[in-house]
Formats: structure tokens, C-alpha cells, sequence
């Protein structure tokens, strides 16, 4: 969610997430009802604090911490079909969950200099 929220700050084309107007954070960092984002079905988002003012308060906290240049590239990494953000273990119990099988590496195996 982090990134998701920064994106138009790494982008420049805004200083603060709160100012990018097609962004979710303000009604994230806001106590307020929302119509058009249901935040209590949302499961993290409601265990961040018991009450709405203190989820506001904790998600603002959470989503202007600048996220590390590392974490940026793996997501990036992750979104652009070249590699997952999970752990190794994760990856593993969700494929067996769904019944998937491992990918193998797309074209001719290379050959031994």
C-alpha cells in the first residue's frame, strides 16, 4: 500500500501523497465514511487500530514513511512478471494450495561452454 501511495511522489507530480487527487489516501488518513472505498472490509486496514481516528492516524504514519529503494526494486521486480514478492516457502504452499506447477524457464537450455 505504501508504494502504491508514493507512486505520484517518485513520479514528481506530486510533494505529498494526500496532494495526488486520484489517490485513496485521504480517505485512508480521513475517520470519515468513504462511498467510494469500503475500508471495513478491509481486514488490515481494520487491525491497524481499534477506533477510525487512530487507523487515520496509524495509515498516514505507515504511508509517508519513504518505502527503501531495495523494497522499491523487488515489488517493481515482482510487478513486471519477472519474479515474485514472496518468500521462496510462501510461493510454495500457495502453488501446492492451487494446485500449480512450476514454471520452467522459457526457451532451449543453454549449452556448456
Amino acid at each position: 500500500m505504501r508504494y502504491i501511495e508514493q507512486n505520484p511522489v517518485r513520479a514528481g507530480i506530486v510533494e505529498h501523497p494526500e496532494e495526488y487527487f486520484f489517490s485513496s489516501f485521504r480517505s485512508n488518513t480521513s475517520a470519515q465514511k468513504d462511498s467510494l472505498l469500503d475500508k471495513e472490509d478491509n481486514p488490515v486496514y481494520e487491525g491497524i487500530g481499534r477506533t477510525a481516528e487512530e487507523r487515520a492516524e496509524r495509515y498516514r504514519e505507515f504511508a509517508v514513511k519513504i518505502l527503501e529503494e531495495e523494497k522499491v526494486g523487488l515489488i517493481r521486480k515482482s510487478t513486471n512478471g519477472s519474479g515474485n514478492y514472496v518468500s521462496k516457502k510462501f510461493q510454495q504452499q500457495i502453488e501446492e494450495k492451487l494446485g500449480l506447477k512450476e514454471k520452467k524457464p522459457r526457451g532451449r537450455p543453454r549449452t556448456a561452454k
